[in-house]
């Protein structure tokens, strides 16, 4: 995964320093890999897009997005999309929210 780019994209997000940003994506990224045994095999841009939705919104509530996880699981980018924009998260987070749309369709 590329850490530089997230790492960017999740100041640019939250505004915090590179410590908080550093420990809250290895804190994603061990979450993910424990509770979605398919996390790995996703492309660098799909990982990113979860590891930035986990990092502002937990686990909790994302493991609520059921739908988008599941078309996530299954390849389905484009039901992934929308389920994602769809979702009280998705429709609250403007910019953040089309950015990372972008990279569940493109990958």
């Amino acid at each position: 995964m590329d850490l530089p780019k997230l790492m960017q994209e999740l100041r640019t997000d939250e505004g915090k320093d590179n410590s908080v940003i550093s420990s809250g994506i290895q804190s994603a990224l061990d979450e993910l890999d424990q509770q979605l045994s398919w996390f790995s095999g996703l492309s660098d841009g799909r990982q990113r897009a979860l590891v930035n939705m986990h990092f502002n919104m937990g686990w909790k509530q994302l493991a609520e997005e059921e739908d988008f996880l599941t078309a996530m699981e299954t390849g389905d980018w484009r039901k992934a999309a929308r389920e994602l924009e769809r979702s009280q998260w998705g429709r609250s987070m403007g910019v953040r929210a089309l950015r990372l749309l972008q990279l569940v369709v493109g990958g």
